[in-house]
Order: structure tokens, then C-alpha cells, then sequence
């Protein structure tokens, strides 16, 4: 009985250990289980906890062996002890059996505890240290933070996010988000990720630009990232992390403006590069070309003069023949006009490039003008054999407004070149009215010839002051270059424009056109111009007309003796009584004496440029002391502003040198007194 007792007591002892050991094991791995979950579920601390690898949940499996085999020790200890029993003599085995047996349950107790320790308290530790230091980072982020749900329900506003948007946490928690962000969808990051959320897990993640906006309305650029949060058992949720672009977007604003501005610099200081480098080829080339026209200047001026020093030589021989003689005489005025012509050329280059020439506008009749010019033309095309001809397309106002000595001066000028270039064939003048454009008409006037004509090169620079076609030192046609760049200048005083057309071989056609004025009441006729080549004898020289002979005593005050001579000899020719004097103070004097005396003088010829006192000192005196007899400006000066210069020093009228004797004459007849 008393063994079967032992028996009994023995396997309850067994029966015990065995039951708690079992019992404990799926308790303690529960526990575990759930700690390791309620870690990971939480928002703010799963995205800091990495997911358990095979490695670490064998890791755990051992863990929770150890404290099962500490429960299982007592009942290994006891099937021992029963052991020992029956193979020794122990007779007090039931005592020993206990205390052992309480031994090995008060180690195994030991052992669970400090293992469910481990496992269960550091593990809760670790998510209340990870979940402090998501809330810090939460907090501090200068970036804002915004959890929401799968429908977009807001959960967490960060402190930086109510700074951002301008609204407390308080107020909008349980919001939609898209009150942050109305026109986007921004609960979600995109329709792909959507798509990509079910197979990619939490890290799936999504970054773009956004227009947010405030609490009070008011719209602004950011940048948000969007972060999925998976959760076990549960629809996921979205880490908002915005931030503001405000001053990005100045700074790209400001670094795109600067960037414009720095190509902006860039281009004008190519401008300015090309610009330097065309100005100093253009001064290069301008100084190129005032040295040719310098040396053609000295060709020019010293050809004449050659011809005129040597003829004139030539009429102090007393041997030379009387048709010689003749022959001299019409050789040296030709040279002297080649000169005059080039001394206006030089003038009135000069007069346009100052801005001080004048265009007068009178009336003045196409046609005649015309004819003049080619009666004037005809000797030349004559000597050359060429044919000249006039003729109109339709009818020509019977007048225009305009300065008829530069249109004049333009028409010589065109024809001039189209005789120079021209070896055989024709001459055309063409006029014609162009139909009104803008209200206004427009006189055009074609000057055509059969020459050499010129390149595309050669025109190019055909309109330039000190420039020809041909500019070589064997050139073989003489001329400045003058006369293009005058009549171009002039034609747009005039209210028009010049064209040139040409082809080497060919020949070359000048159209320009002009302002004739108001032509609503003008009549239009149709001009009968001469028959191509009509004889048109002009004598050279210039003779005076016939005239009867003057009456008068006139003073010439000139300072150089040859003119002194030549313009006294006119004088006397012309009938009138000469005195001389050679400055302005001793005109003066004289001018004086002879108002007080006897024989006062009727007209005073007066040099504007003399020693001691000059003409318009001298003139200024006479008239301060009332002297009110003709006083005539006799000046080499023909810049614009001399003549008024002149008159306001109290000249009454003024005439240019050289003296040209119908001049001279026709002013002489206009202030002296009639017999």
C-alpha cells in the first residue's frame, strides 16, 4: 500500500512539471509574438523597424526553447531520482525526491523569467526608445510631416506642417488632405504606385511638385514625398513629407534671370565685339580709300594744271600761230572748269557731310531742265561720237517744286559718267510720273547708257565718299569719286531715293526719283524734246553776253595783285571807272573821302579776306558811320553761311571766286545807276 502510494505521489510529481512546461510554452510564445507585432504596427515606429530575417526567428525559437526545457528539468530530475531508488538502498527517497525536485523548479522559474525578460521587456523598451525618437524627428523636421489613412484622412500634423500651411494640428486631423493639396490626389502618390502598393510593400515611395495651399487661400510651390505604410491586418497608410519651394523657386527664378541677363551680356558683347571689328575694317577701309582718293586728288588737280601752266607758257611764245594761239586758249578753259568742278565736288561733300547744305524749292519746268542738260551734254557725247536721247514715258507736269541747280547738278553728274564709260551706243534719259503712293507722286528720271558697266562688287561700294569702280593707280578713266556719293546725298535732300542696275559688258541704268511738290493742280502736257543729237553749238568760255556798256564809279578793294588786274580789266569792259585799293582800312578811308569830295563812288567790290582790316570789318564800319552805297562781297568762301555771314556784316549782295564774268556783270546791272 505504502509503495503504491509512493508510486502515486511520484507520478504527480512527474505529472506537474511536465503539465506547466507544456502549458508555458505556446503562453510565452504568444506573448512574444504579440510585443513583436504591436511594435510594428505602430505608424510612427514600423518605418524604423526592419523586418525579422529567417536568422533572427530561428534566434527567437531558441529563446523560447530554453525556458521550456527549464520547466521540463524537475521531471527529468524526478525519473532520475525513481531511477537511483530502485537500483540503491535509498530508503528515504521521497523527501529527496521533493527537495530536488523544488530545486530544479526553482532553477527552471529562474531561467524563464530571465528569458521572458528578454524578449518580452527590451523588446517593449526598444519600441517606446524608437517611437520617442520617431516623435522627436517628428517634431523637429524643418520639413512637414503629414500621416494620413487610405482615404486620405489626415492622422498626424507636424509642428512644421502648421507653420507650413498655417493651420493648428487640432483643427485639421480627421481632414482630407486634399484641403492641403485641392488639385491634386495627393493621399495616394499615383495611380502606378497604387497599382505597385500590393505587391512592393512598405518601402514603395513617390516624390513630385505640387501646388499647395494655406489656411487663408493663398497658393505656393512644394515638393512632397509620399511614403507607404504597410500595416498586418489593416489598409495602409501615407507619410506625407512636404516642403515649402517658395524661395527655391525665387532662387530658380532669380538664377534663370541671371542666367538671361549673363547671355544678354553675352550677345551685346558680341554685338559690341562685331560691331568694334566692323568699325575698325570700316575705318580701315575708309582710310584706304581717302589715301586713293588723295592720290587720285594730286592726279586730278595736277593733270589740269599741267595743261593750263603749259598753255599759258605757250602764249607768251610771240611765234606761236594764231590758230595756236586759239587752240591754248580753249585748253586752259577747259582745264580751269575741270578745276572749279572739282573744287564744288570738294564743297559740296563737305557742305552735306557738315548738314549746312541748303535745298531751295521752286518752280521750275522738267522738260526744260532736261533739254538743258542735254543741250549741255550733247558737246561731249559729240566729241565721242555717241548718240543722246530725251524722251518721256506719258506726260510731265508743266512744273515742279524743287531746287533745280542740284537736280541740274545730279543729271550732269549721272550723265557725266554714263559719257565717261561709254565708248560707243547710246545715251537715254527716260522721265516719267510715278502713279501716288501715300498720297504723294513722284518724279523718276532713268539715266541708261551702253558703257562697260560694273560688277555686284563693284556696286557695292559705288555710292562711298573717295571711292571708284576702278580705283587703281592705272585706272583708266579719271574722275574723284566724288560725284556718286554728292548725287546719292543730294537726290534724298531732294525727297527721293537712287538705283543702279548693271552687267559688265552691258551697260549701266541710274534711276532716281524726287518729290515734285503738289501736283493736283499742276497740268500735264507732253514734252517735245530735240531729236537725238540736234546741233546745239554752246561756245566754251562762257562768253559775256551783249550788252550796252555800263555807267558808274566803282572801288575794289583786293589784296592780290593778279585778280586786282583781271577784275579791273572786266571792269573797264564793261564801261565803269575802276579805283584800287589793297585792304579794308584803306578802303574805308577812301569810301569816306570820297563821299565828302567831288566824285563819291556808286559801288564798292569788296574782298571778305584782306591785311589790316578784313571785308567784314571794313563793311561794318561804312555802315556804322552811314554809309549806304552798295557794298558787294567778293570771297573765295562758298561754305554754307558765308553768303549770310556777308549780309549780316551789311554786304548788299555777294558773288563767288573765280569771277565769272556774266555774274558779275548781271549784279553790276541789278545796283548801279542807269545812264
Amino acid at each position: 500500500m505504502a509503495s503504491a502510494n509512493a508510486t502515486a505521489t511520484a507520478r504527480s510529481a512527474t505529472t506537474l512539471p511536465l503539465t506547466i512546461s507544456l502549458l508555458a510554452y505556446p503562453l510565452l510564445k504568444h506573448c512574444v509574438v504579440n510585443v513583436d507585432d504591436m511594435a510594428r504596427t505602430n505608424p510612427l515606429v514600423s518605418t524604423s523597424l526592419p523586418e525579422p530575417t529567417s536568422q533572427q526567428q530561428r534566434a527567437v525559437a531558441v529563446r523560447i526553447l530554453w525556458p521550456t526545457i527549464a520547466l521540463l528539468l524537475p521531471a527529468i530530475t524526478l525519473v532520475l531520482a525513481m531511477t537511483l531508488r530502485e537500483k540503491t538502498a535509498l530508503t528515504d527517497w521521497p523527501l529527496a525526491m521533493l527537495l530536488t525536485t523544488a530545486a530544479a523548479l526553482l532553477l527552471g522559474i529562474v531561467l524563464a523569467f530571465r528569458r521572458l525578460q528578454s524578449r518580452l521587456l527590451l523588446p517593449a523598451l526598444r519600441a517606446i526608445e524608437y517611437a520617442a525618437h520617431s516623435r522627436a524627428i517628428f517634431e523637429a523636421s524643418r520639413d512637414g510631416i503629414v500621416v494620413v489613412d487610405h482615404l486620405g484622412r489626415i492622422h498626424s500634423f507636424s509642428p512644421s506642417a502648421e507653420t507650413m500651411f498655417g493651420w493648428f494640428a487640432g483643427d485639421i486631423i480627421g481632414h482630407n488632405i486634399k484641403e492641403l493639396m485641392p488639385d491634386v490626389n495627393a493621399h495616394r502618390p499615383d495611380p502606378a504606385l497604387r497599382r505597385r502598393n500590393l505587391d512592393e510593400g512598405p518601402t514603395t515611395s513617390s516624390q513630385r511638385t505640387v501646388l499647395g495651399r494655406r489656411a487663408d487661400g493663398s497658393a505656393f510651390p512644394l515638393s512632397i514625398y509620399v511614403k507607404r505604410i504597410s500595416r498586418p491586418g489593416a489598409e495602409p497608410m501615407f507619410c506625407h513629407v512636404f516642403r515649402d519651394q517658395t524661395e527655391q523657386a525665387a532662387i530658380e527664378r532669380a538664377s534663370i534671370g541671371h542666367a538671361r541677363q549673363i547671355e544678354s551680356a553675352n550677345v551685346q558683347l558680341a554685338q559690341s565685339k562685331f560691331e568694334a571689328e566692323d568699325a575698325r575694317a570700316q575705318a580701315e577701309a575708309a582710310n584706304r580709300s581717302k589715301s586713293e582718293f588723295l592720290a587720285n586728288m594730286s592726279h586730278e588737280i595736277r593733270t589740269p594744271m599741267t595743261a593750263i601752266l603749259g598753255f599759258a607758257e605757250n602764249l607768251m611764245d610771240p611765234a606761236l600761230a594764231q590758230e595756236e594761239r586759239h587752240e591754248a586758249v580753249e585748253t586752259i578753259l577747259r582745264n580751269g572748269d575741270h578745276l572749279m568742278t572739282l573744287i564744288d565736288d570738294i564743297l559740296d561733300l563737305s557742305k552735306i557731310e557738315a548738314g549746312k547744305l541748303t535745298i531751295e524749292r521752286i518752280d521750275v519746268s522738267p522738260s526744260e531742265l532736261l533739254e538743258d542738260v542735254a543741250r549741255l551734254m550733247r558737246v561731249r557725247t559729240d566729241a565721242k561720237q555717241l548718240r543722246l536721247s530725251v524722251c518721256s514715258k506719258g506726260p510731265l507736269p508743266a512744273t515742279i517744286t524743287t531746287d533745280p541747280t542740284r537736280l541740274r547738278q545730279v543729271l550732269i553728274n549721272l550723265c557725266g559718267n554714263a559719257i565717261k564709260f561709254t565708248e560707243a551706243g547710246t545715251i537715254t534719259l527716260t522721265a516719267q510720273i510715278l502713279p501716288p503712293h501715300d498720297g504723294q507722286s513722284l518724279l523718276q528720271i532713268e539715266v541708261r547708257d551702253t558703257g562697260i558697266g560694273m560688277t555686284a562688287q563693284q556696286i557695292a561700294t559705288l555710292f562711298r565718299p573717295f571711292t571708284q569702280a576702278d580705283s587703281s593707280t592705272t585706272r583708266r578713266f579719271g574722275g574723284t569719286g566724288l560725284g556718286l556719293s554728292i548725287s546719292k546725298r543730294l537726290v534724298e535732300m531732294l525727297g527721293g531715293s537712287i538705283d543702279v542696275n548693271s552687267e559688265p559688258g552691258i551697260g549701266s541704268s541710274f534711276t532716281f526719283t524726287i518729290e515734285p511738290g503738289d501736283l493736283r493742280a499742276i497740268l500735264l502736257v507732253q514734252p517735245e524734246f530735240l531729236p537725238p543729237n540736234e546741233a546745239a553749238v554752246i561756245p566754251l568760255g562762257k562768253p559775256a553776253r551783249a550788252t550796252s556798256l555800263l555807267r558808274g564809279h566803282i572801288l575794289l578793294a583786293e589784296d592780290g595783285p593778279d585778280n586786282q588786274r583781271l577784275i579791273s580789266h572786266l571792269l573797264h569792259k564793261f564801261g565803269v571807272e575802276v579805283t584800287v585799293v589793297a585792304d579794308g582800312k584803306s578802303a574805308v578811308d577812301r569810301a569816306l573821302a570820297a563821299e565828302t569830295g567831288d566824285q563819291p563812288f556808286d559801288l564798292i567790290l569788296m574782298d571778305m579776306q584782306m591785311p589790316v582790316m578784313d571785308g567784314y570789318q571794313a563793311t561794318g564800319e561804312l555802315r556804322s558811320k552811314g554809309y549806304e552805297k552798295p557794298i558787294v562781297a567778293l570771297t573765295a568762301n562758298t561754305m554754307s553761311g558765308d553768303r549770310e555771314r556777308c549780309l549780316a556784316a551789311g554786304c548788299t549782295d555777294f558773288t563767288q571766286k573765280p569771277v565769272e564774268r556774266q555774274t558779275l556783270l548781271s549784279v553790276l546791272e541789278r545796283l548801279l545807276p542807269h545812264p
